[in-house]
């Protein structure tokens, strides 16, 4: 299985020698929302009239659709995203007055192509931009599912926000560093086999990564009222593009900050390093006195964690497989029954909530049978579960256990099925907590 096929099987018929047009029932259109449009300045009638003007203009445009259900199957519905695709200003804060300002925590995420300008001296130009836009295009789709919001498209490059009003600030962290993980799996693996089987070199994606507090983010418009962007002003919102300069091809750097919020195990970063006098050191960017760390987020190593991701045959590339046992997972307010589902890392689930897993074979509830041990065994990792308690055995021969949310970080929960005779499973489960 395979996300985004019709994105790969479209870039290959552009890449064909006989491409002649876009299937044009590919095509969606977006339209801005009237809020956006308002705090753009723009006339909401009239200008969404142009959309549609330009809708049916000819001409090569490849639109491709993203297959969200897939998405949401794999990674749940997504609480942060959002109904309309839009660029610009960012919805939740479109009513922010011209000369007003506003403290409030993002996320900012860099997103590079690479490859693109070497492509134009052996493709057609027409065929470049259809590559350059589809994988845009791609880029915005992921991102709008797990609640990024573009900012801006900088030639060969998406400006992400991941922010939320009301929205707890490590969920929009953990949305991003999952839309970076998909896009750069996407592309290294995929897109990389569409360009060698027509004898081109690969084009790569680069992407940064970082995140500032409240105090440290600033919103407020920039330029004069006919001509004005919402925005942020912060080091943090800079680095993200700074970031990404540092990442390797098809790879992801991050700021302190992340690793910080998060407090992600050390399975998931690495530092950046430089060669000073022959050797290797850490790199950190320095201004003014300010030290920041900055890390090689490890997204292969990440979506490993995820119970439907294993290595291929290769060793190398990744599939996606979905397994006759798994563990479901619901959340609760502590001693109350009001149970919802939660998918695999996919949001920070809050101290002192329950959490209920559940062993699972081909989507039924397991019974254990007579020749079986069944064991449970909690994870706990980070700081604050270093100071207490790292490894909890549990419910022994039970098919469910519950436990409470306790120490933040990136954890998981592994249940293993051992047998007098045949094959042992064990079957893990990864969360994060706030």
């Amino acid at each position: 299985m395979k996300l985004f096929e019709n994105y790969a099987s479209g870039i290959e018929r552009i890449l064909s020698e006989n491409y002649t047009s876009v299937d044009r029932s590919t095509i969606k259109s977006s339209k801005p929302s009237d809020i956006l449009l308002k705090a753009m300045g723009k006339d909401t009638e009239m200008f969404k009239k142009s959309i549609e003007l330009q809708g049916q203009i000819d001409g090569d445009k490849a639109l491709l659709n993203i297959d969200r259900e897939g998405l949401t199957k794999l990674f749940g519905s997504n609480a942060s995203g959002f109904e309309d695709i839009v660029i610009g200003s960012h919805p939740d804060f479109a009513d922010l007055d011209y000369n007003g300002y506003l403290n409030h925590h993002c996320v900012s995420m860099f997103v590079d192509i690479k490859g693109s300008t070497r492509l134009a001296l052996k493709e057609d130009l027409k065929k470049v931009r259809l590559i350059k836009d589809s994988l845009l295009t791609l880029c915005i789709h992921v991102a709008n599912f797990f609640g990024g919001h573009i900012h801006r498209l900088q030639g060969d490059a998406v400006f992400v926000q991941f922010v939320r009003k009301g929205a707890y600030k490590n969920d929009a962290i953990i949305n991003s560093l999952n839309a970076a993980s998909v896009l750069c799996q996407f592309v290294e693996q995929d897109l990389k086999d569409v360009f060698e089987k027509k004898g081109l070199s690969p084009i790569k994606i680069r992407i940064g990564i970082d995140y500032g507090n409240d105090e440290d983010v600033l919103w407020s418009h920039y330029g004069v009222p006919s001509c004005a962007e919402l925005t942020t002003t912060s080091l943090h919102t800079d680095l993200a593009a700074k970031l990404q300069s540092k990442a390797p091809s098809n790879g992801i750097v991050i700021g302190a900050n992340i690793v910080k919020e998060l407090d992600l195990p050390e399975e998931f970063v690495k530092h950046v390093y430089k060669t000073v006098d022959d050797k290797q050191v850490v790199e950190t960017y320095v201004i003014n006195g300010f030290n920041y760390k900055q890390y090689i987020f490890k997204w292969k190593t990440y979506l490993l964690s995820f119970d439907f991701i294993k290595k291929s045959s290769n060793g190398i590339t990744l599939d996606i497989e979905e397994k006759d046992f798994r563990i479901t997972c619901k959340v609760s307010d502590e001693g109350k029954d009001n149970w919802t589902p939660y998918y695999q890392n996919s949001y920070s689930i809050p101290k002192k909530m329950s959490i209920a897993f559940t062993i699972t074979f081909k989507g039924l509830p397991y019974y254990r049978q007579g020749n079986e041990t069944i064991e449970w065994v909690i994870h706990n990792r980070g700081d604050e579960a270093q100071l207490e308690q790292k490894v909890e055995i549990r419910n022994i021969n039970e098919t469910e256990c519950v436990t409470n949310a306790a120490y933040l970080g990136h954890h998981y929960i592994s249940c293993k099925i051992k047998r007098n005779f045949g094959s042992n499973i064990t079957v893990t489960f990864p969360v994060y907590v706030q």
